[in-house]
């Protein structure tokens, strides 16, 4: 699955099996010494799901994090997101409101790289990933919307520069080649796919001479270079309260 999702950019999503304990899933993984951003790795604790001709059937978490991740957008994780038609898990069972999940349990599957849905979600009670996370251990790439938004500019850039093979090289091409990269992220901007930070964009595109020196143009080579900054996921949201009746509280004049 990692040799697929990476050839193929493609996010490979897995599930540990039936019953799996938060010590065998970290082990595991562990032992197959899976850490890459092109696999996802569910923890092997089903979902009740009820279908209508067959009644209660458990389901692997991994297809319901494939289908949440496939209807957003993809500069989405699926943190947070809730997910519908789960009435229940081996953890927690068919109670819905209770919580199957200690802190230290979520911990430990998220230190390493595992992603689990559960009841409550930071947001309320609702089912949803706790994590959004691939099962890379670096923080840059370990987030479901790197993976997701990096295949997704890969497979459309490839599709849509394809029209510039066999042309002929000169600053023309440069600069036509350069106007379409430009054009698909402009309009990933307007999309909100892509943000503006500090009021800069978030993309640059270079194909001119001077990525291109004439030695290497003559053997049939162009080159562009594109970078595009991703916008964060908000994983980590700290608030810092001060209270007590000893606080001195200062406010701007006429607020509440």
């Amino acid at each position: 699955m990692v040799a697929f999702g990476r050839d193929e950019a493609v996010y490979m999503i897995a599930a540990g099996p039936k019953g799996e304990t938060v010590a065998e899933a970290v082990r595991s993984k562990a032992a197959l010494g899976i850490e890459t951003h092109a696999l996802k790795y569910m923890h092997g604790d089903w979902l009740w799901w009820n279908d209508d001709a067959l009644g209660l059937r458990l389901v692997s978490p991994a297809l319901f994090a494939a289908g949440k991740l496939a209807a957003l957008s993809p500069e989405q994780s699926g943190l947070n997101k809730a997910l519908a038609g789960i009435v229940g898990s081996q953890k927690n069972g068919l109670d819905g409101t209770r919580f199957g999940y200690t802190l230290a349990e979520l911990g430990a599957l998220i230190e390493n790289g595992i992603d689990v849905i559960c009841n409550p979600s930071p947001g309320g009670q609702y089912w949803a990933l706790r994590s959004g996370h691939n099962t890379s251990q670096r923080v840059a790439v370990q987030s479901d919307a790197y993976t997701r938004l990096t295949n997704y500019l890969a497979r459309s850039l490839e599709g849509t520069l394809g029209q510039y093979v066999g042309s002929v090289i000169n600053d023309t091409l440069f600069g036509n080649i350069r106007a379409s990269i430009l054009g698909f992220l402009s309009a990933l901007l307007s999309q909100g796919i892509l943000g503006e930070n500090g009021g800069r964009l978030p993309y640059a595109v270079v194909c001119d001479s001077t990525n291109n020196p004439l030695q290497r143009v003559a053997t049939g080579y162009v080159q562009a270079d594109v970078q595009v900054q991703y916008q964060g996921i908000n994983e980590k949201f700290i608030i810092n309260l001060q209270g007590g009746a000893s606080v001195s509280v200062s406010t701007a004049s006429g607020s509440v």
